[in-house]
């Protein structure tokens, strides 16, 4: 099974391109795609009644993958103190993950934090113990950590090695589990997530995809959300990849390369 989404969904500068009114994000995003990766859960713990919300307005069928927040892997980056927060956090999350629809849960690491596998293997380690259900995935932002010995503590564990396309680090389409995970940041000189992606160069990546999607489960997340650019180059991998695009993503995509183009 292969999947794209957006990162996040609901973003000011989306309104007349994607939505008509950001109360109406969720609702439409619904109608395009089939996944999506929270982000909000980077910068705080969602409530209760968020979480809520989430199981009722979600269709069944619906794949949510999410980042842990950055107290964990930023603050207290991932040392033995961060596991409070983890419990914390896989408290508040437990209903998603109940119901099926919390499918991924994706660290991030800070650009800051290079290559210690001592660290790793034990946060892992203690994660998998503490929710074992889903698939955690890894994204690196230093160079150190490209290493074998990171793919295979990962392969170890059956966590995923989160591919990156963005200016920082390589594009190395590793397969560490049954679940893989690609995230798309794009390519800004000044801020890389300002970018629109051309067909060409999403072109470029759909070998790889599609090898990486040949057997288990992948998920393509766009970041390079400013004025819906994310929303387009998904639908556009989709395309390019041969999934289904509802006929609502079809006039959503055609409508922001009219946008866009501009």
């Amino acid at each position: 099974m292969i999947l794209a989404g957006t990162c996040g969904y609901s973003y000011k500068d989306w309104v007349d391109s994607v939505y008509p009114d950001i109360r109406r994000a969720l609702s439409t995003y619904i109608k395009v795609f089939k996944a999506v990766e929270i982000d909000s859960t980077f910068y705080s713990i969602p409530s209760k009644q968020i979480v809520e919300s989430w199981i009722n307005r979600f269709p069944r069928g619906f794949h949510v993958t999410m980042k842990i927040p950055k107290s964990i892997t930023h603050e207290k980056r991932l040392r033995r103190d961060s596991l409070d927060d983890l419990k914390i956090f896989l408290q508040a999350v437990a209903p998603l993950i109940d119901g099926g629809l919390l499918k991924v849960l994706l660290i991030q690491l800070p650009p800051s934090l290079k290559l210690d596998l001592s660290m790793l293997e034990n946060f892992i380690a203690a994660a998998k113990s503490l929710e074992g259900r889903i698939k955690w995935a890894v994204e690196f932002r230093h160079a150190s950590w490209i290493d074998d010995r990171t793919f295979k503590l990962l392969e170890k564990y059956g966590a995923s090695f989160v591919v990156v396309d963005e200016p920082g680090l390589p594009f190395i389409a590793r397969k560490t589990s049954d679940t893989s995970y690609v995230r798309f940041h794009g390519r800004g000189r000044e801020v890389w997530y300002d970018y629109l992606y051309s067909p060409a160069e999403l072109g470029e990546r759909v070998p790889q995809l599609l090898e990486l999607g040949r057997e288990g489960d992948l998920y393509i997340m766009f970041n390079n959300h400013p004025n819906g650019q994310a929303v387009l180059n998904a639908l556009q991998m989709s395309q390019l990849l041969g999934l289904e695009i509802s006929s609502s993503g079809l006039s959503l995509m055609q409508r922001l390369q009219r946008r866009l183009a501009k």
